[in-house]
């Protein structure tokens, strides 16, 4: 990994003194070798079982400063049971144990473990699991419905946790799992100490505790007779807490199309995100909790490098995406992104960049930016499959700050720049 003038150097403008050097080159490394046994009691019920150790550590100081560690540990360990009428296509699973899950299409639930500090590995984020599961599904043909109950995989017990309980509802809407599907989901936080920011730089301590969520989700073809390739996927959650007078919202909106036999198989995507940030101005807390989100550049990141700075919530970003199929081994995809501040002057992550202004003539505090814009970001991706289950990714990212950064900032900035050389064998 490597970066050169991280976060736009603003740490050189907020905290000029603190020992943070914007140019940086590190490794991370992983092995999560893994189990799983399934056994079959009849034709109609089954046992399944999986484990997975994992070694997961850095060489070198990443962005967070972080570096020099690893830790090996478990990843997965599970076991469930599996009911199945192939009469009446009714069936059943139970699970529970550490090991993945994800909601929909990972809008708000899907990485369910931290990485970096004494665990390594930070931006490839190997490590995935909730530290434990209670998992029940009930499906009838297209037609599903899920029960679960979720715990955050923190690192130690310094670090901020979350246990969360809900359910969804799913519906296919061909006979091909996944392509075309239409669900709704609801979650509640049942305890959390992960505290909250109010504009402008108001601490809500265990603020996530007792947050609730709708989260319905659309992806669909609308002329797949006609033109199958088109698509549109669409998704939205919202939030809201009465202990806190918390009442927010995310969206997205994705139309995409690929080409089956046109030369090198294009795809092209424009997806629209925004998620609600805090207004100033109002008693009501309107900032948009992205929990455990699906934070990949090809799912739903904030921009490039810009992602890691802009978490989902008080942003809105526009992103098209380009991708080829060179030849049968070879990938290429660019993706931009415009990305803007949802809601001026107040907090983009946790706060920082927190100054005294003049307003009317007096000293006011704030946080965020004055003007939206806060980065356009460009990431092109080369993927190539070196031998079976073997893959080489080289990836290169730059980030341009905007107008408002570069006006909470005080001066010009300079684009923020990042490579990577990733390889990766599955077994």
């Amino acid at each position: 990994m490597l970066e050169d003038h991280a976060y736009w150097g603003l740490s050189e403008v907020f905290a000029p003194t603190a020992p943070y050097n914007v140019d940086r080159l590190w490794n991370e490394l992983w092995l999560i070798p893994s189990l799983r046994i399934d056994l079959a009691l009849a034709p109609t019920a089954g046992l399944y079982a999986g484990f997975a150790p994992a070694a997961t550590g850095s060489d070198g100081r990443d962005l967070l400063d972080q570096g020099d560690q690893g830790r090996i540990s478990v990843e997965n360990a599970f076991a469930g049971l599996r009911l199945g009428d192939p009469a009446t296509g009714l069936g059943l699973d139970l699970s529970g144990g550490q090991q993945p899950y994800r909601l929909g299409s990972g809008f708000l639930l899907d990485l369910g473990a931290q990485n970096g500090n004494q665990r390594g590995a930070l931006l490839v984020s190997p490590r995935r699991s909730w530290e434990y599961t209670a998992l029940a599904r009930l499906s009838s043909g297209r037609l599903s419905a899920d029960g679960f109950l979720l715990n955050y995989n923190e690192i130690s017990a310094a670090d901020p946790d979350s246990t969360l309980w809900g359910g969804k509802v799913e519906y296919s809407l061909t006979a091909q799992p996944g392509d075309e599907t239409a669900g709704i989901a609801y979650l509640q936080v049942s305890a959390s100490d992960l505290p909250y920011i109010r504009a402008p730089l108001t601490i809500i301590d265990n603020g996530r505790q007792g947050t609730q969520a709708i989260n319905p989700y659309l992806r669909f073809r609308p002329l797949r007779d006609r033109i199958p390739g088109l698509y549109t996927a669409l998704e939205g959650a919202y939030e809201w807490n009465n202990r806190i007078d918390l009442s927010a919202y995310g969206i997205s909106a994705e139309l995409g199309h690929q080409w089956q036999k046109a030369r090198w198989l294009p795809k092209i995507s424009y997806a629209f995100r925004q998620y609600s940030g805090d207004n100033p101005a109002t008693a009501t807390l309107e900032r948009f909790d992205p929990l455990f989100y699906d934070g990949g550049v090809n799912a739903f990141s904030s921009g490039s490098n810009a992602a890691l700075t802009f978490y989902n919530t008080n942003v809105r970003s526009h992103r098209l995406a380009l991708s080829l199929s060179l030849s049968p081994l070879d990938q290429l995809t660019l993706s931009y992104w415009h990305v803007a501040a949802a809601q001026r002057n107040s907090p983009l992550q946790f706060g920082q960049g927190g100054r005294i202004v003049s307003v009317d003539g007096m000293p006011a505090l704030v946080s965020g930016v004055p003007q939206p814009h806060l980065s356009d970001d460009l990431y092109l991706e080369y993927v190539r499959q070196l031998i079976a289950n073997t893959y080489l990714t080289l990836g290169f990212g730059a980030s341009f700050p905007g107008s408002g950064l570069e006006a909470a900032a005080g001066r010009s900035l300079t684009p923020w720049l990042g490579g990577l050389v990733n390889l990766t064998v599955k077994f």
